[in-house]
């Protein structure tokens, strides 16, 4: 069997990854991991176009959309609710408080739709997690 893969959209991302759609609202949630974005989009005509596009002042691992519409983020060192009112809450913070360069905070979607993050390196001690999550005071 051979697949054809053909683009979604004439836009250019860095490292785009992480589609989540969102039946409520009808839209596609992704990430541009590197460049510290959300995004969100439609799909029209098997194409995808950018409608809102969320900074966020660190690279972004995942994306998940809270029942109510806000944007779950897992941030290098931090989870962040992006309100749709454009508030931005910490949710909790992985430790240590000054996280190392190479370390990343990851998230997926699992079987039962509920979301999962975990703190991670990079490097040579890549696979080891850490379970260790502060709430902002």
């Amino acid at each position: 069997m051979i697949i054809t893969a053909t683009p979604a959209s004439g836009e250019v991302y860095a490292l785009g990854e992480g589609p989540v759609w969102d039946p409520v609202r009808e839209r596609l949630l992704w990430v541009d991991i590197v460049a510290g974005r959300v995004h969100e989009g439609m799909l029209d005509e098997g194409k995808v176009t950018a409608t809102v596009r969320h900074a966020v002042d660190t690279t972004v691992g995942a994306v998940a959309v809270s029942a109510d519409g806000d944007l779950i983020v897992a941030g290098q060192a931090a989870l962040i609710r992006l309100g749709a009112d454009g508030s931005r809450v910490e949710l909790a913070r992985c430790c240590p408080p000054t996280y190392p360069a190479d370390s990343t905070t990851v998230g997926w979607i699992r079987p039962d739709a509920s979301w999962s993050a975990a703190w991670l390196r990079t490097t040579a001690t890549a696979g080891k997690c850490s379970p260790a999550w502060t709430r902002p005071a």
